[in-house]
Parts: structure tokens; sequence; C-alpha cells
């Protein structure tokens, strides 16, 4: 398949399978200007992105009042051994050579109409300036999806990001097992 476009620059293109795309999700991703040919875009050199996709292969119990850090035991992509899914698990961090990532995540909370629900991005265990931390309030019984993304980040080798969720409900509840619970880092340069 060949879209035709007029002058087209890598960083203005971004394709994606279903309609909507997400920063850094597996259905979108960055068009390489090797994918671009006299104005063309063959979608088949286009496959080439560099970063991780990693998810849960089964919901995690959060008690309540406490920062909790997530764990990702199942990766849907890792292209430069950014995570490991027994170490550290719940680690993402950056490698040699990179100087910039963005950082985005979600989690899909279990039905509960009491307390909040916040979800955070942490850049070696301090919070993210402008990551946009999500604050649900008390009221809603509906399971709610929710997450942060990054701007693009300065990184030297070995800063680790995390995604930390709290809830007040009283009790422990789940983040579930989705394809909306999810945490990646995109490699920008």
């Amino acid at each position: 398949m060949d879209i035709r476009l007029g002058a087209v620059r890598e960083e203005d293109v971004v394709f994606s399978a279903t309609g909507h795309t997400h920063t850094g999700g597996a259905d979108g991703e960055n068009i390489p200007t090797s994918g671009i040919v006299d104005g063309a875009i063959n979608l088949a050199k286009s496959a080439s992105r560099r970063g991780a996709f990693v998810k849960r292969s089964a919901g995690q119990s959060i008690p309540t009042a406490a920062l909790t850090t997530m764990n990702w035991d199942a990766e849907e992509y890792d292209t430069d051994n950014i995570h490991d899914n027994v170490t550290n698990n719940s680690r993402l961090t950056v490698p040699a050579g990179i100087t910039q990532v963005r950082v985005s995540g979600q989690v899909r909370w279990e039905g509960n109409a009491t307390g909040e629900r916040q979800f955070i991005i942490q850049k070696n265990g301090v919070n993210v300036e402008g990551a946009g931390a999500h604050y649900i309030p008390a009221g809603t019984t509906s399971n709610r999806v929710f997450g942060a993304t990054t701007p693009a980040l300065s990184v030297v080798a070995g800063d680790y990001f995390t995604a930390v969720v709290f809830q007040s409900s009283g009790v422990a509840i789940e983040v579930q097992v989705s394809g909306e619970t999810w945490f990646a880092m995109e490699l920008l340069k």
C-alpha cells in the first residue's frame, strides 16, 4: 500500500492501522525516512521503531492508601533491552547512546465508587514534571481507564522510569489486565 504525499518529512508522518494513534503504543509508529521514497510511504519499509511496550499477564492488587509501583511481566516489543520481565520488571531503563525519550502508560482500574485513583510516571523514583499525573475523584462505579504521557525528556544511560498508582477506596482493588493496561518508552534521540 502506497500513500502519495507532497513534501514529506519523517517527523510529520504517523500511521495507525486501527484509525487512532497512541504515543508509544503498539499500533502507532513513526514512518522512518527509509520508508518514504519519491513522496510515497512504503509501509513494508516502515516497521522500524525503537523502544519498549510492556504489559501485565494478570491483574495486580493495589492496597489502599499506598503509592504502589506497577510491575510489568510481558512485552509486546523491546528493541533495545529496555525492560526485563523478571529483574526490576517495574522499570523501563534508558540504554546507552540515548539522550531523549517519551514515556507513556495507562491502567484500567476495577470498579469501586469509593476514594480516588492516581496514575503517575516517575523518573529515577521522582515524579516527572510535565507528565500530567492523572487523578480521578471518588464517585464512579465503572471501571476507569486513564494514564499519562511525558513530553520529550532529556535522559542519560541508566535513567529509569516507573508507573506508580494510588487508590484510597479503603480496600485493595485491582489494576486489571487488558489491552488498556500498559507502559511504554519511545526512544527519540
